[in-house]
């Protein structure tokens, strides 16, 4: 009598041969990224299907610009072979990442690869401005307008938000690994592949294979455990480059900052004062930041490198908080050593691309210290000289305002530019949010510039405007970057070292708020960590000019002596001051 457990072996091994195996390819890695340095990469391919048997497979790369080499392959069953796929990076720029299909002779075998174009990233702090690119999370890609009155947008990307993900109590699992497995199922779900995964509540970064974003963006919110899907919309910086550049700082002055600093220098020692600058990278070695400036974070390349080819940042960093030395060319509102500077850069260093919804959120947690991982001091204030124009989708501005939530808790005070649109109709996002104090521009006449946008979200104004043809310069100036030369190499003793830019808009306001408020938590701590005192302090010392209402001024114009309790020169008329 033949043994049960011999008739089960038996019964298995039939079934086992009559059920045909797994059809399919398994593809290592899937996605790619070429990058200037990286212009060839190469991909493993294994075919699991039944013994015996083989399949064709033949690459089609949706770019013609790619290459593949080959494009056919047969491979037998158990196998693996090595395809490489090529693409001239300068050629590719500016175009959307492609896909490559390897299509195979068995049914139900296909597989995609993605390829990803990477921005050009510094690679190490010792390495020269002209160094190459290195591997991005995010492609490179020029950016999408909008149909709508929305704002441009990134091609085939989403940001997706979760209402809660599995604690380690109901799974066993710790909660990171709860986190990962619950994006692999939702991505999985909704067809879409993820760029970058999030921890915690933080969002993921995902894409859409076949570029329907709004199939995709339906499929995701179906999910019940999704709770916020957005475009990665695109964020500008918002200065205007004026015809000339001359050092000049005739709004220090005017507006109450010599009163304020005598406060300021009579202030007792005490713990930093920490400005967070969240834009395009920082001229580290500019000899009147260097002394200024702490450790800071590129979110867009994925480094600690915050150089940059731009006059942005640097300028944005130079109005808060530029040090005062007897070597130096300007000095900045909080100009003292107790205010310091942290750069945190959300932009690619091409200076014609924006930055991403997906950056300046993964930028605002950085600076926020929302994500732990180290023992390095969160911001007192944030300044985000960037927008994203005035209308969002729902699901952008609600992951924005979460993020901004979650920072204003900590005791942070958020300042963000009003944006340049030459009108009202309500102010730019991020500036428009809740917990966010939207600035606008002034002139030197202490009346609102004309491209400043006003309306709806508009809190403060500061100077960023124009000064008299009078002036021995029209725009702000402050600290830049390579004086011109794009190529040059930053570094001691090189002309960028002490380059001036000059520029107009409500970029150069809104530090020139964050740099008052670092100016009143240096004076009074009683204000570190109490945002919304900061705020109501500015407001209440804040000038009305005589053509003043709520919907061009907000609350008013800021005077730093006035903030800081002193008699104000704001109020004296034009000539007179």
């Amino acid at each position: 009598m033949r043994s049960p457990l011999l008739i089960a072996a038996l019964l298995t091994l039939l079934v086992a041969c009559a059920v045909p195996g797994p059809r399919q390819l398994s593809v290592s890695p899937t996605q790619l990224t070429l990058s200037e340095r990286i212009s060839s990469r190469s991909v493993s391919v294994r075919y699991d299907g039944p013994l015996g048997t083989h399949t064709t497979i033949r690459a089609v790369a949706s770019n013609e610009r790619l290459e593949v080499v080959p494009t056919v392959v047969t491979v037998a069953a158990g196998r693996t072979v090595t395809i490489e796929v090529r693409g001239d990076f300068a050629a590719l720029a500016g175009t959307l990442g492609a896909t490559i299909r390897l299509e195979s002779s068995q049914p139900a075998t296909d597989a995609v690869i993605e390829v990803v174009l990477a921005p050009l990233c510094f690679i190490d702090p010792d390495a020269p401005m002209q160094g190459g690119a290195t591997i991005a999370r995010t492609s490179a890609v020029a950016p999408v307008a909008s149909t709508s009155s929305r704002a441009a947008h990134v091609p085939g990307e989403l940001l997706v938000s979760y209402r809660a993900f599995p604690a380690r109590a109901a799974t066993g699992a710790s909660d990171a690994v709860a986190r990962v497995a619950l994006t692999n199922d939702v991505a999985a779900t909704a067809g879409v592949s993820v760029l970058r995964r999030g921890s915690g509540h933080a969002h993921d970064l995902v894409r859409v294979i076949d570029d329907d974003l709004d199939a995709a963006a339906a499929r995701l919110r179906s999910d019940p455990r999704v709770e916020f899907v957005a475009r990665n919309y695109v964020a500008e910086r918002l200065a205007v480059p004026p015809d000339e550049h001359y050092g000049a700082q005739w709004y220090l002055s005017e507006f109450g900052l010599e009163a304020a600093w005598s406060v300021e220098d009579a202030s007792e020692p005490g713990t930093d004062v920490i400005i967070a600058v969240i834009d395009d990278g920082l001229n580290v070695d500019h000899v009147d930041l260097r002394s200024k400036t702490l450790p800071g974070r590129d979110v867009y390349c994925d480094d600690d490198d915050v150089r940059t080819f731009s006059d942005h940042g640097s300028h944005v960093a130079g109005i808060a908080a530029a040090g005062s030395s007897a070597e130096g060319l300007v000095v900045g509102v909080a100009k003292g050593e107790r205010a310091r500077l942290v750069a945190v850069k959300v932009f690619p260093d091409n200076v014609e691309m924006g930055g991403t919804l997906d950056s300046v959120i993964r930028g605002m947690r950085w600076a926020g210290a929302l994500d732990g991982g180290d023992e390095r001091p969160a911001a007192d204030v944030i300044n985000l000289s960037l927008g994203f124009g005035t209308s969002l989708s729902e699901g952008a501005i609600a992951i924005l305002q979460a993020t901004v939530d979650a920072i204003h808790a900590e005791g942070i005070l958020m300042v963000a530019a009003s944006g340049n649109t030459f009108g009202g109709g309500g102010v730019t996002y991020p500036a428009r949010l809740a917990r966010v104090v939207g600035v606008g521009s002034v002139d030197w006449e202490f009346t609102r510039s004309r491209f400043s946008t006003f309306g709806a979200g508009l809190d403060l104004m500061a100077p960023g405007g124009t000064a008299p043809l009078a002036a021995a310069t029209d725009p702000v100036c402050a600290s830049g970057t390579l004086a011109g030369d794009r190529h040059a190499v930053v570094g001691a003793g090189a002309p960028g070292t002490r380059a001036i830019a000059c520029l107009t808009g409500t970029s150069m306001a809104s530090p020139f708020v964050a740099g008052t408020a670092a100016l009143l938590i240096a004076s009074n701590e009683g204000y570190r960590g109490e945002p919304d005192a900061i705020v109501e302090r500015l407001a209440a010392s804040a000038h009305r000019p005589p053509d003043y209402s709520v919907e061009q001024y907000g609350f008013g114009i800021v005077c730093p002596d006035a903030a800081l309790g002193l008699a104000t020169t704001c109020t004296l008329e034009p000539g007179v001051r």
